[in-house]
């Protein structure tokens, strides 16, 4: 996947907050995570009473490498523009 915005919402009452970390680093909610590597984000929502929740941590990966595909018959690469007298079955 390539870049990911991450929302958090948080609600039980008026004034729940809720802080994140990326990477055991201050995580600033809606910043585009755009490191290509594995990341995990933790949060933990606190409410005015001062109830906390800290949810399990959320691992992702943000990897842009797009697909390599190959084409081939009977184990040999076909050449650009090739052409074909029999169907091509996948």
């Amino acid at each position: 996947m390539g870049s990911r915005e991450i929302r958090v919402r948080a609600g039980d009452t008026p004034t729940t907050t809720a802080h994140a970390k990326l990477d055991h680093q201050p995580y600033a909610w809606e910043t585009l995570v755009t490191e290509e590597r594995k990341h995990t984000l933790v949060v933990k929502a606190t409410d005015e009473l001062g109830f906390v929740t800290e949810l399990l941590p959320i691992v992702f990966t943000v990897d842009k490498t797009p697909p390599v595909v190959n084409v081939t018959e009977n184990g040999v690469a076909l050449n650009d523009n090739a052409l074909l007298n029999h169907d091509a079955l996948p």
